[in-house]
Formats: C-alpha cells, sequence, structure tokens
C-alpha cells in the first residue's frame, strides 16, 4: 500500500515501489554492499519526483488513451 497526499502521488509511489523492489531484488542477488539512500537523499529524491510528477502521470494518459504511442 502507499499513500500520498493526491491520487497521483499514491500511483506515482506504487508503481515505483514495485519497479525499485525488483532492481533491489537483482541488486542484493549479485552480492557485495548494497547502498541505500539516507534519509536526506530520500527527501531530497521525494522533492524530485514531485517536481516531475505532473509530466509521467500525462504519459501515462497518454498511453492510456492512444495505446499504440506506447509501442
Amino acid at each position: 500500500m502507499t499513500v500520498g497526499p493526491s491520487v497521483k502521488v499514491a500511483v506515482f509511489r506504487a508503481y515505483y515501489t514495485d519497479v525499485n523492489a525488483r532492481l533491489q531484488s537483482q541488486a542484493i542477488a549479485l552480492g557485495g554492499d548494497v547502498n541505500y539512500l539516507t534519509p536526506g537523499e530520500g527527501a531530497k529524491a521525494d522533492t524530485v519526483n514531485l517536481a516531475v510528477l505532473d509530466r509521467i502521470w500525462n504519459l501515462w494518459r497518454m498511453r492510456i488513451r492512444f495505446p499504440s504511442l506506447g509501442k
């Protein structure tokens, strides 16, 4: 489950939780140390994500409205 101050943010976080979990699993499988974001880095990443959210949201909407554009 993800939450956010809007549906856009919650959907964005849900989508990228899945993507990031796969990447984390692959990184762990490679062995060695995995470097995680610090709380400060996470906060900065969230700020950047919120700044580009409308662009990504509009891309997703276009892919739903016009599926042939996503190919």
